[in-house]
C-alpha cells in the first residue's frame, strides 16, 4: 500500500510538470507539496520496516515457521 502511495505521488509530480495551466510559481509550490508527501510516505515505509524487524527480534521469529 505504501509503495502505491509513493507511486501516486511520483505520477502526480509528473502531471504537475506538464500542467502549463499553472504559473511556474504555482507549479513550484505543488512540486514542494508532492515531494514532502512522497518523503513522508518513504519515511513511514522505513519506520514500518524497522518496527517489523524489532518485533521479529523480540519474538525470536526471524522467518522460522513451526
Amino acid at each position: 500500500m505504501i509503495n502505491s502511495l509513493i507511486m501516486m505521488w511520483e505520477q502526480t509530480g509528473t502531471l504537475i510538470e506538464g500542467a502549463t495551466l499553472f504559473p511556474e510559481e504555482g507549479r513550484k509550490g505543488l512540486r514542494q507539496w508532492v515531494d514532502m508527501n512522497k518523503k513522508a510516505c518513504e519515511n513511514l515505509k522505513s519506520v514500518i520496516g524497522s518496527s517489523y524487524s524489532s518485533l521479529e527480534k523480540f519474538f525470536g521469529t526471524s522467518g522460522q515457521q513451526d
